[in-house]
């Protein structure tokens, strides 16, 4: 039954001042200026008969205990539900962070794998270090090969010197090396 504002103030047993802030914060509906009295008694409790103002309304009761009985059931499996579903959420959103961070590594091994950093001058940076390793690398195996790597290397026995005496009369092979010295 629809009712108006100030109806409303009498049956619920308060001012017009406290109908009018319920309905201006939402907790009191109203359709065009109207009240319905089921929501004065949802809000507050209980509200006056029209009849007889002394004498509250309330909410009817349940004089049946075997419903609240299985409602409460009811709720306590739904909450053990709800538990259940929360904790595998959990698990869900460890999972889900797990795999995150192992695709982010496998995208980054990717990513050095194939040079895809972003930066452009980097690829001719490569090019440039691979060609000198194999240059490097060749040089080094003709070394070896020759035998002048590191400390292979042949070294000549000094030869002891000769005094060879030439056509030129007073020139000497002093070194050794087949030149003729002049002497003094």
């Amino acid at each position: 039954m629809l009712v108006d504002k100030s109806k409303a103030a009498r049956l619920a047993g308060v001012s017009r001042q406290t109908i009018h802030r319920k309905i201006a914060s939402g907790e009191l509906s109203a359709t065009d200026g109207q009240i319905d009295t089921s929501e004065l008694i949802r809000v507050f409790g209980s509200i006056r008969d029209e009849s007889d103002a002394s004498q509250p309304v309330s909410r009817p009761s349940q004089s049946n205990s075997n419903v609240q009985v299985q409602l409460q059931a009811r709720i306590d499996t739904l909450e053990t539900e709800l538990a259940v579903t929360r904790e595998q959420l959990r698990d869900t959103a460890t999972d889900r962070d797990e795999w995150r961070e192992m695709a982010k590594s496998a995208n980054e091994n990717v990513k050095l794998l194939t040079d895809q950093s972003g930066k452009g001058g980097d690829t001719n940076n490569n090019v440039i270090l691979i060609a000198i390793a194999a240059l490097i690398g060749v040089v080094l195996l003709v070394l070896g090969l020759t035998g002048n790597l590191g400390g292979s290397q042949r070294q000549e026995q000094p030869k002891q010197p000769t005094e060879q005496l030439t056509d030129a009369g007073g020139e000497y092979d002093v070194n050794g090396d087949g030149n003729v010295d002049p002497t003094e």
